[in-house]
């Protein structure tokens, strides 16, 4: 059973690392080079996240603040608000920016369970050193497109409010 998933785990990162650069593909099957690229991988991977985190955080606090103000000024009701988050992705310029933001996680997720299904076996063999060595360009690029996505989405949203405000 373990031996039939590291197959597929390779073959899968295989497929979805056919976008890595084809010198890297060659420098995967030395162990070695495997082996250390999933230390740079491994800090790629927890910088991606800390990037998401702190981009979480800034949005959060500035759409809060400004929610706030509105609140404060009068211009703005719980029922307003809860109105603007219903419908903020309703219209098409919406819709198009959160389909991109879904396609972008839907495109992460797949090498991101097979990364997270590898390191929970915590194995070193050289059949799993590899294949996270051709998973992991495409990991940390769908993690930056991601990002981007998400920052696209959170700027909408930002920027969707602002026009609220100056409305009214």
């Amino acid at each position: 059973m373990k031996k039939t998933i590291i197959i597929i785990s390779t073959v899968a990162a295989c497929l979805l690392g056919s976008g890595a650069h084809a010198e890297h593909r060659q420098d995967c099957e030395s162990i070695e080079y495997a082996r250390q690229y999933g230390v740079t991988l491994e800090a790629g991977l927890k910088s991606n996240v800390e990037r998401m985190r702190q981009q979480q955080a800034h949005y959060h606090k500035t759409l809060d603040g400004m929610l706030a103000e509105m609140k404060q000024g009068g211009i703005w009701s719980d029922e307003d608000a809860g109105r603007f988050f219903q419908t903020v992705w309703t219209d098409e310029e919406g819709k198009a920016v959160d389909t991109q933001r879904q396609k972008a996680g839907e495109r992460y997720k797949v090498p991101a369970m097979a990364a997270q299904a590898w390191n929970g076996q915590r194995g070193q063999s050289p059949e799993m050193l590899r294949g996270m060595c051709l998973l992991g360009p495409r990991l940390l690029e769908d993690g930056a497109a991601l990002y981007e996505a998400l920052e696209y989405s959170w700027a909408y949203l930002q920027t969707k409010l602002e026009r609220v405000a100056k409305a009214r």
